[in-house]
């Protein structure tokens, strides 16, 4: 894993929030993470946590997926960084 891959997980594994996790990845976003690569890293960590056995960690990532690409409601989904 990737040293990304590694940050993103440790963060939706101790999170206990799904708010908590849409605003780590719209900070992540914000902060100039391309969301092609964001999608990549959250596949890979919910692969991973899934194997390991941590079940609602993995499904936080999936979440994390869902908001990244739009499968969710109003007000969740993660927006692109507005260019000032």
């Amino acid at each position: 894993m990737s040293t990304l891959e590694l940050t993103v997980e440790r963060a939706v594994a101790s999170a206990e929030d799904i708010r908590w996790v849409r605003g780590y990845l719209q900070g992540l976003v914000d902060g100039g993470l391309e969301r092609e690569q964001l999608e990549h890293v959250l596949e890979h960590v919910y692969e991973h946590l899934r194997d390991a056995g941590n079940q609602s960690a993995a499904d936080l990532a999936l979440d994390g997926l869902d908001f990244l690409t739009g499968w969710c409601g109003p007000g969740m989904e993660i927006a692109s960084p507005r260019i000032v």
